[in-house]
């Protein structure tokens, strides 16, 4: 079966399914291009997600008749949402006319002009984001739309989230519980599920290299595998490269690198646990 097969089928027999099996990438581009970018408020983010979800099912037989057959139909489909998100964008525009007098003597005609400004003006995450004052609204706004973004990014993983968390905790040195340990393998010796939280627990003097090792032992533990620290190493530059990248989705100029995305994630299980 193509990969375009089950989103094609449902494109033409349950469009509404499909809407819905692409809600967390609408999600994440509203947060993204119209919260975070200051042209809606936090609080009108789920009536966005709806209006961009109600406009997709208006246009069902138009998405129908331009889609080539060929393409690939996610990153088609994805154009699509991105397309329905740039409308909104610019009605999240004020208008104002301005009234101005020619200086011209001989023609004092006044002239009035049309300028536009986004209706609301956050300020965008910088390397220094968790130091924010929790009296500045703006700010707090935006951590709020970031984190929410990296919920969704975190939840793509699906199958493979426990292994994530485990890897971006000790990583970020935030403590890994045992129900996140489980969550991965619930069938190891009480002595494996020890080891990994012991070093979180005692991770300020540790080094990344020490956390890798303890990694590479559970896992390999739980997978009765022969993985290396240094393939653990890979595994988890792969996963932070993905977070970076969604995370920088359609952010211009990017924000997150490999220094800054720590304090994100960290930040991020500060307040979910």
């Amino acid at each position: 079966m193509s990969v375009n097969e089950p989103d094609i089928f449902l494109l033409k027999n349950n469009p509404k399914k499909l809407v819905v099996k692409y809600k967390s990438v609408i999600e994440k581009m509203v947060v993204k291009t119209l919260v975070v970018t200051g042209y809606f408020q936090y609080q009108d983010k789920d009536d966005k997600v709806q209006e961009v979800i109600t406009g997709l099912l208006q246009d069902i037989d138009k998405i129908w008749k331009s889609y080539n057959g060929y393409s690939k139909f996610s990153s088609f489909f994805i154009k699509i949402i991105m397309n329905r998100c740039i409308e909104l964008k610019r009605k999240g525009y004020r208008q104002e006319t301005m009234e101005t007098v020619d200086n011209n003597p001989d023609n004092p005609a006044v002239e009035k002009r049309v300028r536009y400004f986004k209706k609301h003006e956050y300020t965008q995450l910088s390397d220094g984001y968790q130091q924010t004052d929790g009296n500045d609204t703006d700010k707090e706004t935006t951590i709020v739309s970031e984190l929410e973004y990296f919920d969704v990014v975190l939840r793509m993983y699906v199958k493979r989230k426990p292994e994530v968390v485990i890897c971006l905790k000790t990583l970020s040195g935030y403590p890994v519980s045992y129900d996140d340990l489980k969550l991965y393998n619930n069938s190891c010796e009480p002595f494996i599920y020890d080891n990994v939280v012991n070093f979180n627990k005692n991770a300020k003097n540790k080094t990344k290299e020490d956390a890798y090792k303890v990694l590479s032992d559970f896992f390999n533990s739980c997978d009765k595998t022969d993985r290396k620290p240094d393939a653990v190493r890979k595994r988890i530059n792969i996963i932070l490269e993905d977070f970076i990248e969604q995370m920088n989705f359609v952010s211009i100029p990017p924000v997150y690198n490999k220094r800054n995305i720590i304090g994100l994630i960290g930040f991020y299980f500060d307040k979910k646990g």
